[in-house]
């Protein structure tokens, strides 16, 4: 029965409202706003009792796309966020795109603003919750460059990027709940390498480059690794389109070595996993497709 031991469980549900509006003064400017509702609920049961909560969050945002000149572009964006718990919270963005080939070379840079309000199941799960969690809130920056060579078969993206943010959410084992990091700090790259040798034929190839560290100045974690966040990841994919309608690819990812908790003494091994998908196309309108994920 439920609410009466030994039943045990929870479950959610999520009411969503979306309004989003397009403007267009002159051709070479858009303005992009938008209303969001979102209201959360959560239910638990278990060891005798029944548990209830809720929030509601009511988002406003706008986004300006300019174009001054041919090849360059920037964006720029403002959204404001208001949490039934945790009150208003104010996030900026901005990027800008250049390119002076007319799209062979692409430079990007970026920088953006988060703000992320604790789940109700991160608050208040009877085993794992914690109701004084405090909401996360970010910085990030992030610089790259796309290069496109032989008349468009080959795609080499390099991408780098630094986020600092405040009150990280994490889950500690060694508490078995959920709890804030005062500072945190990732830095690294990106790589990826796209090729299409036949038209049939995409292969990518990507790396990433890792270093997340607490910055929280705590004697026993100050410049530890964070739990659970590889140092490098790799992957290769393939797909490929036969003639007669038929789709096929596969995908392998090797992720190396990480930590699973704060003081970097319990190693987790690093791990490969393997992917493949299939797809027909019956007919202009219908499609039959497949994947299996870790395969191994």
């Amino acid at each position: 029965v439920r609410g009466t031991a030994p039943d045990y469980g929870y479950s959610g549900t999520n009411l969503r409202f979306e309004y989003q509006g397009v403007v267009s003064p002159v051709e070479q400017t858009k303005l992009i706003f938008g209303y969001e509702h979102e209201r959360p609920d959560y239910d638990f049961f278990g060891f005798g009792s029944t548990d209830t909560a809720r929030a509601n969050i009511d988002s406003v945002y706008a986004l300006g796309i300019v174009q001054p000149v041919a090849g360059f572009s920037l964006t720029g964006g403002i959204r404001h966020d208001d949490h039934s718990q945790f009150g208003g919270a104010t996030t900026f963005g901005a990027n800008a795109n250049y390119s002076p080939n007319e799209g062979a070379t692409n430079i990007r840079l970026s920088y953006g603003e988060g703000f992320k309000a604790p789940s109700l199941y991160q608050l208040y799960d009877s085993f794992s919750g914690n109701a004084a969690l405090r909401p996360e809130q970010s910085k990030s920056y992030d610089l790259g460059i796309d290069q496109s060579l032989a008349d468009g078969r080959a795609m080499i993206s390099l991408t780098a990027f630094l986020r600092n943010t405040i009150n990280q959410i994490n889950y500690d084992n060694a508490t078995f709940a959920y709890g804030n990091i005062d500072r945190t700090r990732a830095k690294g790259v990106e790589a990826t390498l796209a090729l299409r040798p036949v038209d049939a034929l995409n292969v990518t190839a990507s790396y990433s480059y890792t270093d997340a560290r607490d910055r929280s100045g705590r004697p026993a974690f100050e410049g530890r690794r964070l739990p659970r966040r590889a140092e490098h990841a790799v992957s290769l994919s393939a797909d490929y389109d036969w003639s007669f309608g038929l789709t096929t690819g596969a995908t392998i990812t090797m992720v190396s070595d990480s930590f699973d908790n704060a003081a970097n003494t319990v190693r987790l091994d690093g791990y490969a996993l393997a992917g493949v998908r299939v797809s027909f196309a019956v007919s202009e309108r219908i499609e039959l497709y497949g994947r299996i994920d870790n395969l191994f």
